[in-house]
């Protein structure tokens, strides 16, 4: 393999569907990237791509291989990014956190009071908690919101803990039903799970849960079992 920027032109390739769409975006010739796209298949030794009158379209292995391709881009981006000097006039902010619109919405307002004249780099990974503090202690992410639930408070402090990573609650909520107030259940003072079984539950966040102990999830199940308040 030349170099990475092969990787690129494949990567380009397929999100484009087309050799000639893809040779525009890269502002380069298409003789001159089919030719680095057959190189890449020659160096490695498989065919990425299937060549059709409608595009080109990866192969089995093909896909596998772009898979590798874009994770590889990805890491070489984070590096850059993480070791990149900076002379103070470039506003860099990087964290990671848990699927949430009212978190994007908090980033979107965080956003507006940065300095305008100054150049921003902003990056905003989405991901679970568990990866989030991942991210943080490699270095990855600079900072980083988490959300559990409270039955799985203690795996979270001691993974923090474990990692020495630094931490402050910042907010509290409990769960609430939605629904319409002509619903059966919307005069109810109490409401149990099992009153929800038949209707479609819709989850919005991380539901990535951590590995515990038979113990500790015998105590999670018998928790779920109790009634909560709506």
């Amino acid at each position: 393999m030349n170099n990475i920027l092969h990787l690129k032109y494949a990567v380009e390739v397929e999100r484009t569907g087309s050799i000639s769409k893809a040779a525009e975006t890269l502002y380069m010739g298409q003789p001159h990237l089919s030719k680095a796209i057959r190189e890449l298949e020659e160096s490695i030794g498989i065919t990425i791509f299937n060549r059709t009158s409608k595009g080109v379209i990866p192969t089995q292995k093909g896909r596998g291989f772009l898979d590798y391709a874009k994770k590889i881009l990805e890491q070489i981006d984070e590096m850059e990014a993480h070791y990149k000097p900076s002379d103070g006039s470039v506003h860099n902010f990087d964290i990671s956190v848990p699927r949430a619109s009212y978190i994007s919405y908090a980033f979107s307002e965080f956003a507006k009071y940065l300095d305008t004249k100054k150049e921003i780099d902003l990056n905003y990974r989405e991901t679970n908690s568990m990866r989030a503090m991942k991210n943080v202690a490699d270095n990855t992410n600079n900072i980083a919101i988490i959300r559990y639930q409270t039955i799985y408070e203690r795996y979270f402090l001691n993974a923090l803990e474990e990692r020495e990573l630094k931490y402050k609650p910042i907010w509290e909520f409990e769960y609430l039903a939605l629904m319409s107030d002509k619903h059966f259940l919307a005069n109810e003072q109490t409401i149990d799970y099992s009153d929800l079984h038949k209707y479609t539950e819709i989850v919005h966040g991380d539901i990535t849960v951590p590995a515990l102990p038979l113990t500790e999830m015998r105590e999670i199940a018998k928790a779920k079992k109790e009634k909560r308040k709506s």
